[in-house]
């Protein structure tokens, strides 16, 4: 029993990360990312080129299959429960000064809207690398480290041969 409750909260976990969403976003913020993907999908049916809409097709049904295991998983139903407590609690109090903030960001790749905390563009399939991995790609790669290991080496044998050197 335990290890089907886990591996519906595993699945329900990727569906958020794949359409883009946190687990900790509002029903309205979920609802309008997937509206957003259904959106841009049903726009691709009017290409010419049948793999772009066949592929639009399965992304679609993707994306309803992820939208219906979140709005099926219980932490979006205590979202929604909370949200309908909250609003019912607000009663008659005057509605106050809202700030509008927003954890997306532009994916650097194909400007698509994405969440700040995806690993990779669920449009363009782009994975984001932090400032280590950038550091890592550019500096550590197996030709620097060659680089080096032979400048050391060099280095270490230029040492001994002068050291070698004055003693004699």
């Amino acid at each position: 029993m335990y290890g089907a409750q886990n591996q519906e909260v595993l699945d329900t976990s990727l569906c958020y990360q794949a359409l883009g969403v946190s687990i900790s976003d509002s029903p309205q913020r979920i609802e309008e990312t997937y509206e957003r993907l259904v959106r841009k999908y049903k726009a691709e049916f009017n290409s010419l080129d049948p793999n772009i809409k066949e592929t639009a097709r399965e992304q679609l049904a993707m994306i309803e299959r992820m939208h219906h295991t979140i709005t099926c998983s219980v932490s979006y139903a205590s979202k929604v429960k909370d949200q309908t407590n909250a609003v019912s609690d607000m009663g008659n109090k005057a509605p106050a000064a809202r700030r509008i903030t927003s954890d997306l960001t532009n994916c650097p790749s194909c400007s698509a809207p994405i969440s700040k905390s995806a690993e990779s563009c669920p449009f363009c399939k782009a994975a984001f690398l932090t400032p280590w991995k950038k550091f890592q790609r550019k500096y550590l790669t197996m030709t620097n480290l060659l680089r080096f290991l032979i400048a050391t080496v060099s280095l270490s044998l230029v040492a001994a041969l002068v050291q070698n050197n004055f003693m004699h």
